[in-house]
């Protein structure tokens, strides 16, 4: 009696183990098929799209093992292989940045290119075009395009804006077009040293003091000059470069420099 049982169980689990045979479900080949299908079909939608949104990083998919390079002035970046772009929206500019492979600067000097402004609720586009900016005489700054735009009533994510490039350091790819919702970039920006150069004088002549000590600049020996995002600010003495890093807007504020600023 118990090995009839025995045996009639037996039968039934293979049959229940031939029905799911049959059906694919134990067949690791048709899963794994199944598998590749899914995402075959989500690389096919992802070649499609022109971008995919990951917080302030827009990346153009090429598979699932891409990994985003990071911003390096605070702002958005698009990727679009080999290439990156990093677009930092400040209150008076709109700055594009190039990046190539393994997130290595591109110079964006021979690029050229237009910024197209469209407000939410306005079918009227405004055209900026962009224009080269070269890094200060001994600076380690990155150079950039800039477009010259009031932001600063801008509320984020109320315009789009739609950056068109063309003769891009690469044959294969000499243009390239792309969209982001325009959000003001919160980075400090980047403050640096710089040597002083013959085009300075004028600049320390209508600073006149240093916003620091409050020193009149020269008395300590060649005033020292710091740039901030690419604007100049001078200083009495080394010895005030820390208190200018720790809040750079600050002593442009107090130097009358913030409206020429970030």
């Amino acid at each position: 009696m118990f090995v009839k049982l025995l045996k009639t169980a037996r039968n039934a689990v293979m049959a229940i183990a031939a029905t799911f045979w049959v059906l694919g479900w134990g067949n690791t080949s048709a899963y794994a098929q199944c598998c590749m299908d899914g995402h075959a079909g989500h690389a096919g939608h992802d070649a499609g799209s022109a971008g995919h949104q990951h917080g302030a990083t827009q990346v153009e998919h090429t598979g699932h093992t891409q990994s985003a390079p990071q911003p390096q002035h605070g702002g958005q970046l698009t990727v679009m292989n080999p290439l990156a772009f990093e677009i930092v929206y400040l209150p008076q500019e709109i700055r594009v940045y190039l990046y190539g492979p393994a997130e290595q600067p591109e110079t964006a000097k021979d690029v050229n290119g237009e910024i197209a402004m469209l407000a939410r609720g306005n079918d009227r586009v405004s055209r900026v075009p962009l224009h080269y900016v070269v890094p200060p005489p001994g600076s380690q700054q990155q150079d950039y395009l800039a477009a010259a735009v009031n932001l600063s009533r801008v509320k984020d994510g109320d315009v789009t804006a739609t950056i068109r490039l063309a003769n891009l350091p690469l044959p294969h790819r000499p243009e390239a077009t792309f969209a982001q919702a325009v959000v003001l970039s919160k980075a400090r920006p980047q403050v640096t040293l710089a040597p002083l150069g013959p085009g300075d004088q004028a600049g320390i002549a209508r600073q006149q003091v240093c916003p620091v000590t409050g020193a009149r600049l020269g008395s300590m020996g060649d005033p020292i000059k710091v740039l901030i995002g690419g604007q100049p600010l001078f200083l009495c003495c080394k010895g005030c470069f820390g208190k200018v890093q720790a809040n750079p807007a600050a002593y442009l504020h107090k130097a009358g420099l913030a409206s020429q600023g970030q």
